[in-house]
Order: C-alpha cells, then structure tokens, then sequence
C-alpha cells in the first residue's frame, strides 16, 4: 500500500490562572494549531507549542481516539521537542507506578538489546498501548537513559489501576515479581515478608469485585502495605538525584492509593470514573511533588479534561489543576473531516482498497466514523477545520458507558 500523507490538527488549550468553577466556564483562549503530514513532520514544526507552553511544568496530552497512529506519532514528536528544549524529563501514562518501576529495574539490570523496549512496553503498559508508535516514544525514553541526550526522560504512571501491564494480564503476579527484584538488591527479606507483600497481588488489584468484603482483608491488605514500606526502605539507595530511586519510595503510598481506590469503588456511593481520577489525582501529586520534574501526562481527553462535567463530577485533570493551578498546560489532539481508506467492508471482509468520504464530525462522532475500520486502515484529514468541530466528541468507552467532550469547554483557557 503507498502510504499517503495525513494532515492532522491540534486543539490546544491554555490553563487558567485559576482552578475551574463549574461547567460555565468558558475559554479565555483556545489555538488551534495545523501541521504538515505526519510523514514529515519534525520535532522543530512544533516549536510553537513550546512557545506558548511557556513556564507550565506539566502538559496534559489528550486525543478522543485510541488505536490512530498518527495521534501518537505527534505526540511522540511533541515528547522529542519539550524533553531536548524544554527540560521535560518525566512521561506518566495510565497503569501503575509499580508495574513502571518494575520495567524501569528489569532495563536497568539486565542485559539490554534490541528487545528492551518491548519487553517494557508489555511490563508497564495496558494492551491498547501495544502498538508502533507507543513503542517508538519508549525506545527513545529508554535511550536517554542509556546516555543518549543531554538528559533522561524517565518513564512512570499516575493511575491507581494495578495489574493492568499486558504481562500481567496474562496471569503474571505484579507483587511477586516486584519482590523478586527487591530480593535481588538486598537479600535481608524473610519468608515471612515475602508472602505479605505478594498477598498483595490480590487484595489491592481490585480484581475481586466486592474487595473488601471484610475488615479482616482491610487488616490484611494494610499490614502487607506496612511490610511493603519497610523492605522500600532497606532497599532504596541513594534517591537524592536518582528518580528511580525517588519513583521506588513512593510504591507504598502508591499501593495504599490503590486499597483505597479498590474499597471506595466497590461501596457504589460514587461514580467509578471520579473515584478513580480523584485516587490518581493524589499519586500524581505525590509523583509530581517527589520526582520534582517537568512532565508529561499521556492520557485520554476525557481523563485530563480540565472543567467539571456538567452533573458536576470531577476528572483527573479537573482535580490535578486544582491541586497546581498555575503549573498545568491541557492539550486536545483530534482531527478534521476527509476520507479513509478501507480494507475491509461494513461487515468486516476483506476488499480492494477503497476510497470513502467520512461523515463530517457534526454528524457523527469522531471515534464512531473510525471505529468502522480495520486496523489496516488508515484516516486522512481535512486541510481546515469542519463546521461542527465545536461539537462534542465521543471518547473513549467507560464503566459507565461513552464519554462526550467539548474541546472547546473542557480544555478551557
């Protein structure tokens, strides 16, 4: 297939001085930027963002689609650009900080090859992650920590959700993994110790659904936390400098978040995408505050939007700016009408190569319109903006069904 040159828009919105009030909010300004096709497309194309990035130290990268390469390959690329001009050195994406940790110790101590940022891409990242382009910003976070660069750009989570990493997922436990890497640094952990952390694996996972059911799992879950932060601290080394070191001393808190997310989720007295966020939210706090570094959040819009829903609830990104008002930077990414090229029918067959005009976005949501193609196929976009581009956009899908943005709204400025 001769692969042709997409056309892709941002929607960028700065943050206000202020935290948001509510949904009546609205943008003090919002840019809107377009660039070549990803194809040729440098790092320096988006020196612009930087510009008008000025002092924030956080940018919150959004898109209302998962799974469209090219989103990420100008993410990817945005990445390049604030890490060497910007001195952003610290990547968070959704997971746990502990299945990070534990990709970020297996790169640093063991032999590393062309495999290396595969094998971390399935430790650390959930399946929807699992393509090229993700990949691609991990080989080049990994090659800054093996010299590569005047700095590192160090890799980590923000989300309360343990056990999501594709490996994981696949049977592998989380917290006996993580403990076989703490004994390989000091071998002062008893029988005993071991067994407490790794119970952990079931009890602040929220794999069981009605977690917990009894005071007695609480007690327990609590007790393997406490072991946890002792053997953190006999192993830690120097984390003055070293944000690997610092990233380690934070798990604990970082399993408890998760207890408390699991226990509050499963009481049903609040929606499960705000409890979730607001337990995020406070790792990312502690993360942010701890590691002492500019960063970047991958994420979805939905998640990082930065103003209150309209029944008043809460995203990650709403309660992250109210905790650091002035510091955060939100960016919308999304595109313009134009067509598709598909490979496969409206029943899924395979065909000819075919040409097709998809709908405008003020007749069908974005997601919708490509979710009816194949993975092979692939999206070109509009030289300039749809008349319905203010229109809300259907995100990604929830516990509690689709979610709608307004790029315009919720990335308020």
């Amino acid at each position: 297939m001769k692969r042709r040159n997409l056309c892709f828009l941002f929607l960028v919105a700065l943050s206000c001085s202020k935290p948001p009030d509510g949904p009546k909010d609205q943008p003090k300004l919002d840019w809107i930027f377009q660039f070549p096709g990803t194809a040729s497309l440098s790092s320096s194309d988006l020196d612009p963002i930087r510009t008008t990035i000025g002092e924030k130290r956080v940018v919150m990268m959004g898109e209302a689609i998962q799974g469209t390469g090219d989103l990420a390959r100008v993410r990817e690329r945005l990445i390049h650009n604030l890490h060497e001009g910007g001195d952003f050195n610290l990547l968070l994406f959704e997971g746990s900080p502990i299945e990070f940790w534990i990709a970020e110790e297996e790169y640093f101590s063991t032999k590393r090859g062309v495999n290396s940022s595969g094998d971390f891409q399935r430790t650390a990242l959930p399946g929807v992650w699992q393509t090229e382009e993700v990949r691609s910003v991990i080989e080049y976070a990994l090659r800054s920590q093996a010299g590569v660069g005047s700095s590192d750009l160090y890799l980590s989570s923000y989300g309360v959700q343990i056990g999501l990493g594709y490996r994981f997922m696949q049977g592998k436990s989380v917290f006996e993994t993580l403990t076989g890497l703490l004994q390989n640094r000091v071998k002062r952990i008893s029988h005993a110790e071991q067994e407490a952390i790794v119970a952990l694996d079931s009890l602040v996972s929220c794999k069981e659904k009605k977690f917990p059911d009894s005071e007695e799992q609480y007690a327990q879950a609590e007790q393997g936390i406490s072991v946890l932060s002792q053997v953190v601290a006999r192993t830690a080394r120097d984390s003055n400098k070293d944000l690997h070191e610092k990233a380690l001393t934070l798990l604990p808190k970082a399993a408890s978040y998760s207890l408390e997310f699991c226990r509050e989720a499963n009481e049903n007295t609040r929606n499960y995408n705000e409890v979730r966020d607001e337990w995020a939210s406070k790792l990312f706090t502690d993360l942010f505050s701890t590691l002492n570094q500019k960063a970047f959040v991958w994420a979805q819009s939905a998640q990082i939007r930065q103003s209150q829903r309209k029944e008043g609830r809460m995203s990650f990104g709403a309660y992250a700016r109210g905790a650091f008002p002035e510091e955060i930077f939100s960016i919308h990414f999304t595109a313009g009408n134009g067509r598709a090229i598909s490979f496969t029918n409206e029943k899924g067959k395979a065909i000819e190569p075919t040409e097709k005009l998809l709908l405008p976005v003020e007749k069908v949501s974005l997601e919708r319109k490509l979710s009816a193609l194949s993975a092979m196929d692939f999206f070109l976009a509009a030289k300039s903006l749809p008349g319905g581009f203010a229109a809300e956009e259907t995100t990604r899908s929830e516990p509690e069904g689709l979610t709608t943005i307004d790029p315009r709204k919720h990335f308020d400025g």
